[in-house]
């Protein structure tokens, strides 16, 4: 959400964000994608391993 958020503000050239580098946000919006399908995928393993320990 946050390199979003950089990036709108660097493409509008809101002031604030003005010194920000594309390759950061970049990075940060790469980072924070990896994050949420690390845990999608733990958490359905989870759910995977709890349904085959009720089973046996």
């Amino acid at each position: 959400m946050s390199a979003l958020v950089f990036l709108f503000g660097y493409l509008l050239h809101i002031p604030y964000f003005k010194e920000t580098e594309l390759g950061w946000i970049l990075t940060t919006f790469i980072g924070g994608v990896l994050v949420l399908i690390f845990g999608f995928v733990w958490s359905w393993k989870d759910r995977v391993n709890a349904k085959k320990r009720l089973r046996d």
